[in-house]
C-alpha cells in the first residue's frame, strides 16, 4: 500500500543504504489522478475510522470486538492461517501503534504522492520486483456505482508503470491473493525476497580485486608450506606421522600468524587512507586483500589440519615416503616401532 510510496521515498533520500526493493500490490503516486473520486473519499474515511480505532485501542476495544465479532473487524485475514499465527496477526493489528500508523499513512498520503512526483522515477539499475495481488480490487467493499474491472485494469497498468522504473524490474503476479499478500500467498513474497538475493549477489571483478585475490592466494600457498617443511623435518627426526602433524604446525604458526596479521595491518591502513582520499580502487584491493587472508589463514589452520589428522588415522599413515621427497630416502632407517595415533 502506502509503504511502497515510503520505501521508494527512503531510497530516494538515501540511495546507498538500499541495495533492492520489493513492493508488495503498492500504491502509485498517480492513481488518485486516475482512480474515481471516489476512491479518495474512502482513504480519508478510511484514515478517520482508524484514528478513532487507535484511541479505542488503548482501553482494549479492538481485541474484544474481535472477541465478539470476529477478526473480520480488524481486517480480512485468510483462513488457512494456523490459529497461532491468526493470534498473532490479530493481536499485531489491534494495537494503537498499528492503527495509528494506518490513519497517519492514509492521512498524509497525499503529501507523500508529491514528494514521490518530486524525486523522480528512474530507479537506475536498482533490483525490483513488484507484487500485484490478482484480486486486490475485487475483492474491495467498492461503491456500485465504480466499475470494478475498470479500476483493476487501471491498477495493473499502474504496477507495470512501477515495474518499469528499473533495469532490473519485474512484476510478478500473486494468483489468488487480495491486498494482503504476505498473508495470503507469503511464497511469492519469499520468492521475491530471493530473487533480490541472486542479483546481491552478482560480482564485478576489477583489476584491483583480482591482483588482491593473486596476492592472498600467494600467501596461503606460503603458509601451508611452512607448515608442511616443518612436518618434513620431523619425519626426518623420526616422528610418526600425527607427531609430526601436531609438532609442524606448532613450529610453523609464529611465522604463519606474523605474517598474516603485519598484512592484515597493512589492509587496515590502506583501506582508512584510502576511504579518506576517495580511491576506491586501493579501498576496494585493501577490502579483498583482507577478506583473502583470513580465509587462508582459516584454511591452512584448520581445513589442513583437520584433513591430515583424518589422513594420519588411516593405513596411509604407514607410507611415510608419501610425505617426503624422494620416496622416503631421507628418512631414518631405523625407526622405532609405532603405531600411526602415537602421539610424542
Amino acid at each position: 500500500s502506502q509503504g511502497g510510496v515510503n520505501v521508494r521515498l527512503f531510497h530516494f533520500m538515501y540511495p546507498g543504504q538500499v541495495v533492492g526493493m520489493v513492493l508488495i500490490d503498492s500504491f502509485h503516486e498517480d492513481q488518485q489522478a486516475r482512480f474515481p473520486s471516489q476512491i479518495e473519499d474512502m482513504m480519508r474515511s478510511a484514515s478517520s475510522t482508524m484514528r478513532v480505532f487507535e484511541l479505542l485501542a488503548y482501553i482494549g476495544v479492538p481485541k474484544l470486538a474481535v472477541r465478539v465479532v470476529g477478526d473480520s473487524i480488524v481486517m480480512p485475514i485468510p483462513r488457512q492461517l494456523s490459529d497461532e499465527a491468526l493470534a498473532h496477526v490479530v493481536r499485531f493489528n489491534t494495537t494503537p501503534k498499528t492503527l495509528g500508523t494506518l490513519s497517519d499513512e492514509l492521512e498524509h498520503a497525499e503529501a507523500s504522492f508529491t514528494q514521490a512526483r518530486e524525486a523522480g522515477t528512474d530507479l537506475g539499475d536498482l533490483p525490483l520486483v513488484v507484487i500485484t495481488a490478482e484480486l486486490s480490487i475485487q475483492k474491495m467493499t467498492l461503491p456500485p456505482e465504480i466499475p470494478t474491472e475498470e479500476m483493476a485494469e487501471t491498477w495493473n497498468a499502474l504496477h507495470v508503470d512501477l515495474a518499469s522504473r528499473s533495469t532490473r524490474g519485474r512484476r510478478v503476479i500473486a494468483e489468488g491473493s487480495s491486498h494482503d499478500v504476505a498473508l495470503d500467498r507469503p511464497d511469492v513474497v519469499i520468492d521475491a525476497v530471493l530473487v533480490l538475493a541472486v542479483y546481491k549477489l552478482t560480482v564485478t571483478l576489477t583489476l584491483s580485486g583480482v591482483a588482491a585475490t593473486i596476492l592472498s592466494v600467494g600467501m596461503a600457498v606460503d603458509a601451508n608450506i611452512l607448515i608442511f617443511e616443518r612436518m618434513k623435518d620431523e619425519l626426518r627426526n623420526g616422528r610418526t606421522l600425527i607427531s609430526a602433524i601436531n609438532i609442524g604446525f606448532n613450529r610453523a604458526w609464529p611465522a604463519i600468524r606474523d605474517s598474516n596479521v603485519s598484512t592484515l595491518i597493512t589492509c587496515a591502513i590502506l583501506y582508512y587512507f584510502s576511504n579518506q582520499l576517495g580511491t576506491t580502487i586501493v579501498q576496494g584491493f585493501a577490502f579483498t586483500l583482507a577478506i583473502g587472508v583470513m580465509i587462508s589463514m582459516f584454511s591452512a589452520i584448520v581445513v589442513t589440519r583437520t584433513i591430515l589428522r583424518v589422513v594420519a588415522a588411516t593405513p596411509l599413515a604407514t607410507h611415510l615416503g608419501w610425505f617426503v621427497p624422494y620416496g622416503g630416502s631421507e628418512l631414518p632407517q631405523n625407526r622405532p616401532a609405532a603405531t600411526a595415533l602415537q602421539r610424542s
